[in-house]
């Protein structure tokens, strides 16, 4: 018969487990739906014969909630990850037997551009708010095409990210 504190011990097991998949769901939910279903929307109503400032406003506000979920996501995943690598029997930092050990590090050290990424889409989704719509004289692009243009850019660095992520599971 199992001792309670072993019991204990394999129940918080899985409970990291659990917080680390979730957070791994959360985050690549929001990165996906955003890159999948958003971003069309957002390109299909600033086009103008379809123009309606209304959707796009409505979906900026959506990416803007969205990426408050996503850090934390990312933050789970980030904590539940360590706990899970200090616990694990089998994962040894920086021994490159296999490939499921580059594989884990490879994840582990993918964490920081993501979370690079998300953090300069936050910072940027601040400066959107901000940002002039109106050309001043001699200029082509406003303040505002600069930072839609940067926005649209980590989010795709974000989603080849995400499948990267995506791959790396597989291997395991």
């Amino acid at each position: 018969m199992e001792s309670p504190s072993l019991f204990l011990y394999q129940l918080g097991g899985y409970a990291v487990k659990l917080a680390h998949v979730f957070g791994a769901i959360i985050w690549l939910g929001g990165v996906l739906f955003m890159a999948g279903v958003a971003t069309p929307i957002l390109n299909y109503y600033r086009k103008p014969e379809t123009a309606d400032p209304t959707v796009a406003s409505a979906v900026e506000k959506l990416e803007e909630r969205l990426v408050g979920f996503n850090w934390m996501g990312l933050w789970t995943v980030f904590i539940s990850g360590f706990v899970l690598s200090l616990y694990s029997g089998g994962f040894v930092w920086f021994r490159f037997a296999g490939l499921t050990d580059w594989a884990i590090h490879l994840k582990i050290f993918l964490w920081l551009p993501i979370a690079m990424v998300n953090f300069l889409l936050s910072a940027s989704f601040k400066e959107l708010k901000t940002a002039r719509r109106e050309p001043v004289d001699g200029e082509d692009l406003t303040p505002r095409d600069v930072v839609e243009w940067r926005i649209v850019s980590l989010r795709r660095i974000n989603v080849y990210l995400a499948f990267g992520i995506i791959i790396l599971i597989a291997l395991l």
